[in-house]
C-alpha cells in the first residue's frame, strides 16, 4: 500500500531531477578529492537509499503505519480527487443539501472526557461519593447514565479522533481519514461551532484530525494554561467560566461545542485544587489523588448541566470519557491493557424530556462512545456521508451485540490487537499478529477457530 501511494502520488519529474543533481554533485566532489569510480557508485547508491528512506519513512515504522502516514496519504488523495472535482468536503456538501436547512436546531454540548472510571462514581456504588451532583441529576433524569458503555479504544490517540466521527473497530488502513467529524456535520446545517479544549491539542495529531475550516472558533488549553501539556491541561472550571458559560449566555445563533476536557488524567493530584482534596492523598497517584479529581470533575461538568438546562430546556448534552484508568490492583497502574476499569465507559446524555423514555430503553444495553455521533446526526435528520458503525441511541439496541475496544487503529502505533466484549462484559483479546484469541477462560485458540459471527467482523478490514 506504502509503494502504490507513492507510485500514485510521487512527482517524478522533481525526483529524476533530484538525483541527476546528486550525480553531478557526487560526481564533482569524488573528482575532486580523486577518489575512484566504485566509491562513486558506492556514493550515488547510499543517497538513493536515504532519499527512497526520507520518501518512504513511514514504512520503517512499527507495523508500516502511522498517524502521519494515514493523514499525508489521505492528502494525496483528497489533492488528486481534487482535479475531479471530487474532493471529500465537496462529496459532504452534496450530501448536506438534502437536509431541511428551515428545521429549528438545538444547542448542543459533546463533552469528552478524559481517564474518567465508571467504577469510581457513585451511581456505579462506589463507597466514596465522588459524583455527588451528577447523582442529583441523574435522580431527576436531568442525565441518562448508560450501565453498560464501552471505549472505543485504550488511549486518548485511539478514542478522541473515532469519537468524534462515530466509529469503531479496527482500523489498520485508516480509513477513518476519509470521514467528516462531528463539527463538519455540525456546520453543514447551520451551526456556530466551537472546539474548545484544555489540554493541549497539538499533542498526537489531534489538532490536525479535529480543526479545519469548519471550526467556527478555537480555544486551545494553552490560551488559559501557557504551561498546559499531555498530563496537565489548562483548569477546566476555568475554561467553563471563561469560554463555555459566555457562549451559553450569549451567543444567538443555534451552537455546536466541542469540549474536551483535562479531566481525571495521571498525576490525579494535580486535577483538583485544594478546596476540592476531600480525601487524604498518600501519593499524586493513589486512589484518594484520582478520587478528588472525580469529585472535581463532577462540579464543572454539573454546572455546565445547570446552565445549559436553565437556559435551553430543547438542548442536548453529551458526554463519554475517552478511556478509564487501573489504579492499581492486579490490572496494573493507568490504561494499558482492556480490563474493565479501562474501557468500560463513563457514558451520559441530557436530554429534551420529549426524547428520555426512548432513551432510558436503552441504558442497560449494549452501547459504546461510537454511538454518539450516530444519535446526534440522527436528532438532526443528518444523513451520513459514509455509513458508520456506531448505532444511533434513539434506537432500539440489540442485547447480543458486538463490541470492539481496539489498538489496531493508526492514531497512535496501530498496534495489532483488539477485544470483542459481550452483553455481560465477558470479553475475547484478539492478537493479529499471531493470528489467535484468548478466550475469557485464558485459553488460547487460532482466529480461524473462532466463531463465524465474530470473525466477520474484522476480516474485511484485514484485508
Amino acid at each position: 500500500m506504502v509503494l502504490d501511494l507513492t507510485l500514485e502520488n510521487i512527482n517524478i519529474y522533481l525526483t529524476v531531477s533530484i538525483l541527476i543533481l546528486v550525480y553531478f554533485i557526487s560526481k564533482i566532489f569524488i573528482e575532486k578529492i580523486e577518489l575512484n569510480k566504485n566509491i562513486l557508485i558506492f556514493n550515488i547508491i547510499f543517497l538513493i537509499l536515504i532519499y527512497s528512506f526520507s520518501v518512504l519513512s513511514w514504512y520503517s515504522l512499527s507495523s508500516s503505519q502511522n498517524s502521519i502516514f494515514a493523514f499525508y496519504s489521505t492528502i494525496f488523495e483528497t489533492l488528486k480527487n481534487g482535479f475531479n472535482k471530487n474532493i471529500l468536503f465537496e462529496k459532504a456538501k452534496i450530501s448536506r443539501q438534502d437536509i431541511n436547512s428551515s428545521q429549528k436546531l438545538p444547542n448542543i454540548i459533546y463533552i469528552i472526557g478524559e481517564s474518567a472510571t465508571f467504577s469510581h462514581t457513585s451511581f456505579a456504588n462506589y463507597f466514596r461519593e465522588t459524583t455527588p451532583n451528577l447523582d442529583k441529576l441523574a435522580k431527576n433524569s436531568n442525565i441518562l447514565i448508560f450501565n453498560n458503555a464501552l471505549s472505543i479504544g485504550t488511549k486518548t490517540r485511539l478514542s478522541v479522533p473515532y469519537m468524534s466521527v462515530g466509529l469503531s473497530g479496527i482500523d489498520p488502513k485508516g480509513e477513518i481519514y476519509k470521514y467528516p467529524n462531528i463539527l463538519n456535520y455540525a456546520k453543514s446545517v447551520g451551526y456556530k461551532t466551537f472546539l474548545i479544549t484544555s489540554q493541549d491539542l497539538s499533542w498526537g495529531g489531534l489538532r490536525e484530525f479535529l480543526l479545519d475550516d469548519d471550526t467556527d472558533k478555537f480555544v486551545n488549553g494553552t490560551d488559559v494554561n501557557p504551561n498546559a501539556r499531555v498530563h496537565k491541561g489548562a483548569d477546566d472550571l476555568e475554561m467553563l467560566n471563561r469560554e463555555i458559560l459566555p457562549i451559553i449566555e450569549n451567543e444567538t445563533k443555534p451552537f455546536f461545542i466541542l469540549f474536551q476536557m483535562d479531566g481525571n488524567h495521571y498525576p490525579y493530584s494535580k486535577h483538583s485544587p485544594q478546596n476540592f482534596k476531600i480525601w487524604q492523598e498518600n501519593s499524586e497517584n493513589s486512589p484518594e489523588a484520582y478520587d478528588n479529581s472525580m469529585r472535581y470533575s463532577d462540579e464543572v461538568l454539573s454546572k455546565l448541566i445547570n446552565n445549559m438546562r436553565t437556559k435551553f430546556s430543547d438542548s442536548w448534552i453529551f458526554y463519554s470519557t475517552d478511556h478509564g484508568q487501573n489504579l492499581g490492583g492486579s490490572n496494573g497502574m493507568f490504561n494499558d491493557n482492556f480490563s474493565l476499569d479501562v474501557v468500560r465507559n463513563l457514558l451520559f446524555i441530557s436530554a429534551p424530556e420529549y426524547y428520555r423514555e426512548k432513551l432510558k430503553l436503552n441504558l442497560d444495553k449494549p452501547v459504546s462512545q461510537a454511538d454518539i455521533v450516530p444519535t446526534i446526526l440522527d436528532i438532526l435528520n443528518i444523513k451520513q456521508i459514509y455509513k458508520l458503525n456506531g448505532i444511533s441511541l434513539l434506537k432500539n439496541i440489540d442485547n447480543n451485540r458486538y463490541r470492539v475496544v481496539s489498538n489496531f487503529m493508526p492514531t497512535l502505533h496501530n498496534t495489532p490487537e483488539a477485544s470483542i466484549f459481550f452483553h455481560d462484559l465477558s470479553s475475547i483479546e484478539i492478537d493479529f499478529s499471531k493470528m489467535s484469541a484468548k478466550m475469557s477462560n485464558g485459553k488460547i485458540i487460532k482466529f480461524e477457530d473462532l466463531n463465524s459471527s465474530i470473525k466477520d467482523i474484522f476480516l474485511d478490514k484485514l484485508k
